[in-house]
C-alpha cells in the first residue's frame, strides 16, 4: 500500500485504550512497566557540549527520580498538579518555541500569588508535580542549542530552587554538574542567569560547602572531560602550528575548542572551593593530579590555533590556580617552572594573560628572577608586547597592566642601566599611544600639521591612562634616585607634550579633529592625571619629590602663560578644564591655592579686549577660595564678554558663575547695555 494512503481495514483506535499507538510510545510503556519500582540509571548530560559525554551517572529510586512523564492513563498523572503536568509535557516537544513559552509558564507557575500575598501553588505542590521529572528536563533543556531556551531553563532553576529550599536537596546530584557549568557559558545571560540562581540558592560559604559536597561528581566529570579532549582531537588539531583566527577554523574544531574553554573555565570556577579541602584529603590529591593533566590535554591545541575563548579560559585557570594554590606549585619545581615560562613569556596580549604574568610576579617574588632576570623580562617580553599591540583590545590589555607589571619589578634604588631601560620601556609606551592616535611616532606634538592625521582606534584613552600611571611611578623612582634626565624626559615628552597637544588640536579646524569623538575624554583623562601627579609629588614629605612638583608647575605655568598671551584667540575650554581639575585636587590647600593666584596674575587682563581671558579671570576667581573683585562685572560681561562669543560656541560653566557671584555686582549702566549687540540684547 502506498505511503500516507488510508487503510479501510485497520480498526479505529477507541479512546481509553492503554496500548501504544506507535513505537515511541511503546518504548515508553515499556520503560515505565517494566522499570516500576526498580532502580536505575539517570544520564546528565551536557549535549551542547559534548553529546557523546555523559556527565554524571547516578543510580536512584524510579519513584523518586522519575525519567518519564506519565501518561494520561498512568495513575501517577492523576495526582499531578494538571497546570505543571502541561508545562512539563510541552517542555518535551522539538519545536523551540513551544519550549520558551513553556518555560516561561512554569516559570509563572512557580513564582504566581494570590491577591492575599501567598504563593498559588504549594511547595508540596511543586514537590510532587515538578521535582520528579525536573533534573531529566533540566539537564536537556540548559544544554538546548537555542539560547533563550537555556537562559530560561536557569530562571526556571532559580525560580524552583527558592521555592523548594532544601527539598531540593535529594535532586542536587542530577543536576549540579549541568547547573554550574552553566555559569561558564559562552553568552552572558546564561551566565549571569545561572551564577544568581547559585549564588541565591548557596549564598556566602554555602556555596563551597556544595562544591565540596558533590566534589566527586565534579572530578569524575573532569576525567571524562580530559579524556575526550585526549582521545577526540580533530584532524585539524592534529598537525603543525595553523594560526586561524576564530572564525576559519572547521566546525569540528571550533567545536571541541569551545568545549575545551568552557571546560578550562569550568574548573576555574570551583577551583577556590575545592583548594581548601583538608591537605590529607583524597579529593584534593586527586584534583591536584587532574590539575597536572589538564595542562599536557590542552597545551597541544593551543599551541596549534588561535582561539581566543581558548587563550583567555586558559591563562584565567592559571591565575586562580596561582592564587589559591600557591604553596602547592611552589613546592613543585617542575609546575612552578611550566607556570613561570607559561605567565612570564607569552607576548600575545590578552588581559587573561597580563593578569596571570601580574598574579606571577606578586605570588612568586624573588622565585621569579631566579627563573628569568627581571632586566630581561622588561626587554625581551614587555616591551615587545607593547610595540606588537595593534588591535583596541590588545593595547586595552596592556596599557591596563602596565603599572601592575612594573610596580612588581626590584626598582628601589634603581641604577642607570635600570634607567636606560625603563626609557626605552616609556619610549615605547608613548609611542603606542602615538600609533593608537595614527600618528607618526616621531611627530613633533608642539606642531599643528599633525593633527591632520590624526585617527583615533578607540584604544587612546586606555593607552593615556596607562602610560600615565607608569610615568608617576617612574618619575617617584627617577628623582628619589637621583635620575636627572629620566626625570626631564617624563616632564618633558610625557606631562608637557601631551598637555601642548591637547591646547593644539583645541583650536584646529581639521575636519578629523571634528570627527574626533574622544576628544573632550582625551584632555579631561589628561588633565585629571597631570592634575593627580602634582597632588601626589607636592604631598610627599621627600624633598626630591617636592622638587620635581616645583620644576613641573613652573614649566606648566610658562607653558599656559605663552599660550594665552601669545593670541586673542587661545584653547579656552582645556585650559578651563586643567583649572578645574587641579583645583578638585587640591582643594583649600595652599600649595594650589597659591598656585591659583599666581596664574590669575598672569591671566587677568588690564582692558576690556580679550574677553576669553576675562572668562579665565572670573574661573580663577570662583575657584580660589578668597575675596576677590572685577569692578563693572555686569558691564563686562553684557559689552565685551558675550558679544564676543555671538559667533561661535560659549559655554558659561559653574565656575564662572562662582567668580562673578564673588563680584560685586553693581547695576549695569545704559551705556554698557546700548553698546552690546542687538542679539545680546534680546537674548
Amino acid at each position: 500500500m502506498a505511503k500516507g494512503k488510508c487503510n479501510p481495514t485497520q480498526k479505529v483506535r477507541t479512546k481509553g485504550n492503554v496500548k501504544p499507538s506507535s513505537s515511541d510510545r511503546a518504548s515508553e510503556f515499556l520503560q515505565r512497566n517494566i522499570l516500576s519500582g526498580s532502580g536505575s540509571e539517570l544520564l546528565a548530560s551536557l549535549s551542547s557540549y559534548d553529546s557523546s559525554i555523559p556527565l554524571g551517572h547516578t543510580s536512584t529510586s524510579q519513584s523518586a527520580f522519575s525519567t518519564l512523564l506519565p501518561l494520561d492513563q498512568d495513575p501517577v498523572a492523576s495526582t499531578m498538579d494538571s497546570d505543571f503536568l502541561n508545562a512539563l509535557r510541552r517542555l518535551e516537544k522539538r519545536s523551540a518555541a513551544t519550549k520558551q513559552k513553556a518555560l516561561d509558564n512554569l516559570i509563572d507557575l512557580l513564582r504566581a500569588k494570590s491577591d492575599d500575598g501567598h504563593f498559588i501553588k504549594s511547595e508540596d505542590v511543586i514537590s510532587a508535580s515538578v521535582l520528579p521529572f525536573w533534573p531529566r528536563l533540566f539537564n536537556s533543556l540548559a544544554c538546548d542549542e537555542d539560547r533563550r531556551i537555556r537562559e530560561l531553563s536557569q530562571i526556571a532553576m532559580h525560580a524552583l530552587a527558592k521555592r523548594l529550599g532544601r527539598k531540593l536537596s535529594p535532586s542536587l546530584k542530577e543536576i549540579i554538574i549541568t547547573w554550574t557549568f552553566a555559569t561558564v557559558d559562552f553568552y552572558d545571560n546564561i551566565s549571569r542567569a545561572a551564577l544568581a540562581g547559585l549564588s541565591d540558592t548557596f549564598p556566602g560559604d554555602k556555596m563551597g560547602e556544595l562544591y565540596r559536597r558533590f566534589a566527586k561528581y565534579l572530578l569524575d566529570e573532569c576525567d571524562r572531560k580530559i579524556n575526550y579532549i585526549n582521545t577526540e582531537l580533530p584532524i585539524h588539531l592534529k598537525f603543525k602550528k595553523n594560526r586561524k583566527s576564530d572564525d576559519q577554523l572547521p566546525p569540528d574544531a571550533h567545536h571541541h575548542l569551545s568545549i575545551s574553554a568552557q571546560f578550562l573555565s569550568w574548573v576555574a570556577s570551583f577551583l577556590p572551593y575545592l583548594s581548601k579541602v583538608p591537605e590529607d584529603s583524597d579529593l584534593l590529591a586527586r584534583f591536584r593530579d587532574i590539575l597536572q593533566r589538564i595542562w599536557s590535554a590542552i597545551t597541544p591545541a593551543l599551541e596549534k590555533v588561535k582561539f581566543t575563548p581558548l587563550h583567555s579560559a586558559y591563562y584565567n585557570l592559571i591565575s586562580v590556580m596561582c592564587l589559591n594554590m600557591t604553596e602547592w606549585i611552589t613546592g613543585s619545581p617542575e609546575l612552578l617552572n611550566f607556570v613561570l615560562a607559561k605567565c612570564l613569556q607569552e607576548k600575545d596580549a590578552c588581559s587573561e594573560s597580563l593578569a596571570a604574568f601580574g598574579i606571577c610576579l606578586s605570588e612568586f617574588g624573588e622565585k621569579v628572577w631566579t627563573y628569568v632576570p627581571w632586566k630581561e623580562l622588561v626587554g625581551a617580553t614587555l616591551i615587545p608586547m607593547i610595540e606588537q599591540a595593534q588591535t583596541k583590545a590588545q593595547r586595552t590589555a596592556v596599557y591596563a597592566n602596565l603599572l601592575p607589571l612594573v610596580s612588581h619589578l626590584p626598582l628601589e634604588n634603581i641604577s642607570t642601566e635600570d634607567a636606560d631601560l625603563m626609557k626605552r620601556l616609556l619610549i615605547a609606551s608613548r609611542e603606542g599611544l602615538l600609533r593608537s592616535l595614527n600618528i607618526p611616532i616621531d611627530a613633533d606634538l608642539h606642531d599643528s600639521e599633525v593633527i591632520s592625521s590624526l585617527l583615533d582606534q578607540g584604544s587612546s584613552i586606555d593607552c593615556l591612562t596607562g602610560l600615565f600611571e607608569l610615568s608617576r611611578y617612574l618619575l617617584d623612582r627617577a628623582a628619589l634616585s637621583s635620575i636627572e634626565y629620566l626625570t626631564e624626559y617624563l616632564c618633558d615628552r610625557v606631562f608637557l607634550d601631551f598637555m601642548s597637544f591637547v591646547f593644539t588640536y583645541s583650536v584646529s579646524t581639521s575636519p578629523g579633529i571634528k570627527r574626533w569623538m574622544y576628544r573632550e575624554q582625551f584632555s579631561e583623562g589628561l588633565f585629571k592625571q597631570i592634575s593627580c601627579t602634582l597632588g601626589h609629588l607636592i604631598r610627599d614629605s621627600r624633598s626630591q619629590l617636592q622638587d620635581v612638583f616645583f620644576t613641573l608647575k613652573e614649566s606648566i605655568t610658562e607653558l599656559i602663560k605663552s599660550t594665552v598671551l601669545k593670541s586673542t584667540e587661545f584653547p579656552l575650554q582645556p585650559i578651563s578644564q586643567f583649572i578645574w581639575h587641579l583645583s578638585e585636587i587640591g582643594t583649600q590647600e595652599s600649595w594650589c591655592q597659591t598656585w591659583l593666584n599666581e596664574m590669575l596674575i598672569i591671566i587677568r587682563p588690564d582692558s576690556t579686549d580679550f574677553p576669553q581671558r576675562w572668562l579665565l579671570t572670573f574661573i580663577l576667581i570662583g575657584r580660589i577660595e578668597s575675596p576677590l573683585n572685577v569692578e563693572n562685572s555686569l558691564d563686562l560681561l553684557i559689552s565685551s564678554i558675550i558679544p564676543a562669543f555671538e559667533d561661535g560656541d560659549f559655554i558659561w560653566t559653574d565656575s564662572m558663575s562662582r567668580g562673578l557671584a564673588k563680584c560685586l555686582l553693581e547695576p549695569f549702566s545704559v551705556k554698557s547695555w546700548r553698546s552690546a549687540s542687538l542679539q545680546t540684547r534680546l537674548g
